[in-house]
């Protein structure tokens, strides 16, 4: 059944063939080629579709874009997934996420070292001794 889901979804897109040698994803970052499809693929809403069917074909579509599995190898591409929800798909708390972003990682790798350093940071600051406020004798 899954298998059947998967070819209804894919029905109507045809990918490129693989002539295209693949790219290092460090590489098309500093081209800003993965930009336009990323975005889109975020920004799709079902209402902005004639129904499921449409929907999906269309999500079909603007991940092949934003992927490129002519391009990409499976790691690159699982990469991409994993940055994605790692960053814009709030798994990490808001301020984890913002500093993570700020940092703006190439890789899981180092959303992680950033995520890892804000957590290093955040239990620094904790633990400082608080300077303890006397009142002021007047």
């Amino acid at each position: 059944m899954a298998a059947e889901e998967g070819a209804a979804f894919g029905s109507g897109v045809e990918l490129q063939a693989k002539t295209e040698p693949m790219v290092p994803l460090e590489v098309e970052k500093e081209r800003g080629e993965e930009e336009p499809g990323l975005m889109q693929f975020r920004q799709f809403r079902y209402r902005d579709s004639e129904g499921p069917q449409e929907a999906c074909s269309r999500l079909w579509f603007l991940c092949c874009r934003w992927l490129k599995p002519e391009r990409h190898s499976k790691e690159q591409i699982l990469e991409l997934l994993i940055l994605e929800q790692f960053l814009f798909l709030a798994i990490l708390p808001p301020e984890m996420q913002s500093w993570v972003k700020d940092g703006d990682p190439e890789n899981c790798s180092q959303a992680v070292a950033l995520a890892e350093d804000f957590l290093l940071r955040q239990q620094e600051a904790q633990e400082r001794p608080k300077k303890q406020v006397r009142p002021s004798c007047l």
